[in-house]
């Protein structure tokens, strides 16, 4: 067919029409980008406070708290005193709130992990965390993976309702240590006889949880000297539940 000069053919224009048509289109739509959008001051920090959120960088103790919270697992390293044993108690509680809320049975709750290496501390906070252990209705189980458990550590393991216990881990048995700074003969004996008693307390626990005969824990009780019970006399005594 004969066209003018400079005529496109019919298919060129239907072409060119699509492409105009696009690049109008592109055009308004930056112009509706480019204009104002109504929003509040509140609206605007809580976006400010998102951007911030998702660039902050990773925070592996974060990360590793917030596992712990999720996998109900506490750490107790180190020395034993309320500032390390405040926290654990807590989240024991809390455990057991949310067990209790959702109707659980103690077997159907998700176990407490605690894995213990410590050399001992303060026997008034270890009681209180000691209390705790045994009263939570969600069970409680005591990992000593190596390192020590001595002192206060022990009983707060002897406490636990399931004991696992590592070859590679060092357990030690004393007495009370005291850090009473009494001045006076009559202080002195009451003083005596607060210890005396909580070393009964402490005795009769290990007595109930082992096969430690009575008479033998006696006498390491008398020598007064630090008893480090090895990995074999853990298992003839039935310290643990499992051995690794």
């Amino acid at each position: 067919m004969y066209k003018r000069k400079g005529e496109l053919p019919m298919k060129a224009n239907k072409y060119l029409y699509g492409a105009l048509k696009f690049s109008s289109e592109i055009k308004e739509e930056k112009e509706k980008d480019l204009k104002t959008i109504d929003i509040t001051s509140e609206d605007l920090e809580a976006i400010i406070a998102q951007v911030e959120a998702d660039s902050s960088p990773v925070s592996i103790p974060d990360i590793l708290e917030k596992e712990t919270v999720q996998s109900r697992t506490l750490y107790l390293n180190g020395v034993i005193e309320p500032e390390s044993v405040d926290w654990m108690i807590q989240m024991i509680h809390k455990w057991n709130r949310e067990d209790t809320e959702h109707e659980l049975s103690k077997d159907e709750r998700q176990p407490i992990t605690l894995y213990i290496n410590s050399e001992g501390g303060e026997a008034y906070a270890g009681s209180a965390l000691l209390a705790t252990i045994e009263n939570s209705i969600t069970p409680v189980v005591g990992i000593v993976e190596g390192g020590m458990c001595m002192s206060m550590a022990l009983l707060l393991w002897m406490g636990c309702h399931i004991r696992i216990v590592s070859k590679y881990s060092f357990v030690m048995y004393h007495t009370v240590r005291s850090g009473s700074d009494t001045k006076t003969l009559k202080e002195f004996n009451i003083m005596t006889q607060h210890y005396t008693y909580m070393q009964d307390m402490m005795d009769k626990l290990i007595l109930e949880k082992t096969t430690v005969p009575k008479e033998f824990l006696k006498s390491k009780r008398e020598s007064n000297l630090d008893w480090f019970i090895t990995y074999d006399e853990l298992k003839k005594y039935g310290f643990a539940n499992a051995y690794q």
